[in-house]
């Protein structure tokens, strides 16, 4: 259920790069909506992991949905963080290093680029192209990492303990 509000949300800031890449919204707007979906996202995400505890209990919802459990929290951390980097881009371009080679020109590739970078912190894979510059660039980029393994670590754990036979 909750997943289809994580779907939605995607589609939504599609539609909104979208929007003000043609100028039928203004950046004013575009950047209220980010904020307001990456608090709802995160709300969501709250939701969801309380959720997902109560279901790690259940030997038959492991054994069923285990695959989609992981890939679930790995689109929810990853869309998050890619919002939160797609506004500290906004507070201030130089927050990344490299972005003026990538020559992206507007909202819709930078949106997908900043996903592309979540991804490459999720699996600290780092390729150089663009790295975090500053304090809270570089804070939100360790959170970002901490979190994802911390999480990712607990539920494999979780889901493991309930898989083997006692």
């Amino acid at each position: 259920m909750y997943f289809t509000y994580i779907i939605s949300i995607i589609i939504i800031t599609i539609i909104f790069c979208h929007l003000i890449d043609n100028n039928l919204i203004s950046e004013r707007i575009f950047i209220i909506y980010l904020i307001l979906s990456t608090l709802a996202l995160i709300l969501l995400s709250f939701l969801i992991f309380n959720k997902l505890i109560n279901y790690l209990k259940d030997r038959k919802f492991i054994y069923k949905y285990s695959v989609l459990i992981i890939i679930e929290i790995y689109i929810l951390i990853n869309i998050i963080f890619s919002h939160i980097y797609f506004l500290l881009f906004f507070s201030n371009p130089l927050h990344f290093k490299g972005m003026e080679k990538l020559h992206i020109n507007n909202y819709f590739r930078t949106y997908i680029f900043f996903f592309y970078f979540s991804n490459s912190l999720y699996f600290t894979i780092g390729f150089g192209d663009i790295y975090p510059q500053g304090v809270v660039t570089r804070f939100t980029a360790i959170l970002h990492m901490v979190i994802a393994y911390i999480l990712s670590i607990y539920y494999f754990a979780k889901i493991a303990q309930n898989m083997t036979i006692h």
